[in-house]
């Protein structure tokens, strides 16, 4: 009688341990959806003849900001990785934040960059040293960013298509989307034979005064007022084509057409727009952007075939974007980035 009772609670827990069991592997890894897999590609990478060994590469990055939506509740300081699938990733030989990947072309390195802008450094992932930090964790909503950027890193530079994959996952409890496989993010690039011609800022940092303005120059959102032109001067050799994104210091991943205002600003209420011509300006943190498509948004303005001296016009103005407006100082921040065709 003893023994058959034994034998009963045995079961009983050889059940409950295998129920136990089953949950917890049903609630791991499957919580999270994505639009991924994705390629964030450079689909034509020229490089100015000019360019420094160490220097990034003009237009060569893109950015990448990608919806997460997990149900699952993630232990605090949980990051979300990208980690190399079966490539390789190492440092450049004679560099500190520049990387290689196996099969990666000669002469060109990359970067990855977080959402702030700042250089990313390679992490442990499980066990191995493979993988770049793209933000918190949490439940609910998350967003992926950071931007892959190329750097020149020898002279001679091979032409070509080159790529690695990665994966996107919080280690040993999400994917991104469901699956390893689900969740790859493929980068890549391709580089063209022929160096290009390029241009020489001749003023890398520009001030631009906007004129004071009573608030009731503002009368409703999106008005705007106080117009100041402005310009970015070019040395070019000869049959420049230049492009130009130009990015939101401030708040990088910013793609509207209203530059943020600076912490030290006292004015609230307005923002800062810069045209072209007659046309916004909408800003970006590179000159392709991917986010929920292998087809990149793409924020840049061409100007046409330089060689010599070349003016180009900008005029930036206030613009309101709230109900209440509060008078004091407006100050802006914005990067251009040049890159040729």
């Amino acid at each position: 009688m003893r023994s058959s009772q034994f034998s009963r609670l045995i079961q009983r827990a050889i059940v409950l341990l295998l129920l136990l069991v089953t949950v917890k592997a049903f609630a791991r890894y499957t919580d999270c959806t994505a639009p991924l897999p994705l390629t964030v590609n450079l689909p034509s990478v020229s490089v100015p003849s000019s360019l420094p060994v160490g220097q990034p590469i003009p237009g060569a990055k893109a950015s990448f900001a990608i919806p997460v939506t997990c149900s699952y509740t993630f232990p605090g300081g949980s990051r979300w990785h990208i980690s190399s699938v079966s490539a390789t990733i190492a440092l450049v030989s004679g560099f500190s934040d520049v990387y290689t990947f196996s099969g990666m072309g000669a002469g060109v390195g990359f970067r990855m960059r977080g959402a702030d802008g700042s250089i990313l450094a390679l992490v442990i992932h499980g066990t191995s040293l493979n993988a770049f930090d793209v933000g918190p964790a949490n439940n609910g909503s998350n967003l992926l960013q950071g931007s892959f950027e190329l750097v020149r890193t020898a002279k001679l530079m091979t032409p070509g298509s080159f790529s690695f994959s990665m994966v996107a996952s919080v280690n040993d409890q999400e994917f991104a989307n469901k699956t390893d496989t689900n969740s790859n993010m493929k980068f890549g690039y391709t580089m063209n034979p022929v160096t290009v011609a390029a241009c020489t800022v001749t003023q890398t940092d520009i001030a631009v005064t906007l004129p004071t303005i009573p608030t009731s120059a503002l009368s409703s959102v999106g008005a705007t007022a106080g117009s100041q032109l402005f310009a970015i001067n070019l040395q070019c050799e000869e049959d420049a084509k230049p492009q130009i994104s130009i990015a939101d210091v401030v708040t990088p991943s910013n793609q509207s057409t209203e530059l943020s205002l600076a912490p030290d600003s006292t004015a609230t209420g307005v923002a800062v727009q810069i045209l072209s011509g007659s046309s916004l300006v909408r800003y970006s943190p590179s000159s392709l952007f991917y986010t929920t498509s292998n087809v990149p948004l793409t924020n840049t303005i061409s100007f046409g075939t330089f060689s010599g001296t070349a003016h180009i016009p900008f005029n930036a103005r206030y613009v309101r974007v709230a109900g209440t407006l509060k008078a004091g100082t407006v100050r802006a921040l914005a990067t251009f980035t040049f890159s040729y065709q």
